[in-house]
């Protein structure tokens, strides 16, 4: 009797589940930073837009040293496919089997899903500009005739791809990392390859010399 109670609350508590989130979001479900629960699709919707608005008048800065440098989000003509985010978020628990939607919805519980809209932003001048500030050559290591080493000098140069990810990270969660990312830039010819060379010049330089003419051999000592 009491197996038999323990089984029709349980029953009783699955089926009240269902029906709080027929038309809201469950438990577990996140656009960017914004907790859907319990949240209706119109809802969803109006909350999302109005943090999207808030977030793509801001500026951001980032650091480089001592330089600083900042990302101008108002003139990005920022837009974002937030209905298609929202639909997608929706169908987490509620298509399918009964048995499929009560393990995702276990999922989530235990393991919330996030999930990142499409934005599109254009910041290319923006990023041109600090490419400028930032971006240096790399120099080739040398050798001189008298066997003088200079060393090679490392290049740096904007990571556009990873800066971009960090503007969209402020968009979605509203923080990012403020370091500005560089990329270090190898010579071609490097300080290890020209000490290489130059042992291998000063150990051929220790060698003598074998010419060989009509079968004669003259050995050239370079010591002498």
């Amino acid at each position: 009797m009491n197996r038999l109670l323990s089984i029709s609350l349980f029953v009783l508590l699955i089926l009240a589940y269902q029906v709080i989130f027929i038309n809201k979001f469950i438990p577990g479900i996140f656009i960017g930073d914004t907790n859907l629960t319990f949240q209706t699709k119109p809802q969803a919707q109006r909350l999302l837009q109005a943090k999207f608005n808030q977030r793509v008048v801001q500026t951001i800065e980032l650091s480089s040293g001592d330089q600083t440098f900042s990302i101008d989000l108002s003139t990005a003509s920022a837009s974002a496919h937030l209905t298609t985010a929202i639909n997608e978020a929706f169908k987490i628990g509620h298509l399918g089997p009964g048995v499929n939607r009560l393990r995702e919805q276990l999922q989530v519980i235990l393991k919330p899903k996030i999930i990142k809209p499409e934005i599109k932003l254009f910041i290319e001048p923006q990023l041109e500009l600090i490419s400028k500030a930032v971006n240096k050559p790399s120099k080739n290591a040398s050798l001189s005739v008298t066997g003088e080493v200079t060393l090679e000098v490392m290049g740096t140069e904007l990571d556009r791809e990873a800066l971009s990810l960090k503007v969209l990270d402020y968009i979605y969660f509203g923080k990012t990392n403020h370091s500005l990312p560089i990329k270090e830039i190898a010579p071609e010819i490097t300080t290890a390859k020209v000490l290489t060379a130059k042992a291998y010049i000063e150990e051929v330089q220790n060698d003598p010399i074998i010419l060989n003419y009509s079968g004669n051999n003259w050995v050239v000592d370079n010591k002498t």
